[in-house]
């Protein structure tokens, strides 16, 4: 088996989204609005990075492990909504070349 390779943009992504969900959680920040400004970013990457926190848990432990798709790069996951339900995760996640 080959060694597992990490693909560091999607983890730094990863660790950004959950520390601004834990923000909005607890009412520190009041929106991803709030998150753009004090970060200089668009809106819109704001909610865009956000939504990785939807990710299964499995998909989290491959990215975590290095065992994530190949082809899956930071721009795909930014630019395609995935499915909220883990298994049609799993089933799209599982069309991508390893």
């Amino acid at each position: 088996a080959e060694a597992p390779e990490h693909h560091q943009p999607i983890l730094n992504a990863l660790a950004r989204a959950h520390q601004w969900q834990r923000l909005l959680d607890e009412g520190i920040v009041k929106s991803g609005s709030d998150i753009a400004r004090q970060e200089g970013l668009n809106p819109t990457t704001v909610w865009e990075l956000l939504r990785l926190t939807l990710l299964s848990p499995e998909a989290v432990l491959a990215l975590l492990a290095g065992q994530q798709p190949k082809t899956l790069t930071l721009a795909w996951l930014k630019n395609h909504e995935l499915p909220s339900d883990w298994g049609e995760q799993a089933e799209v996640l599982g069309g991508f070349d390893r």
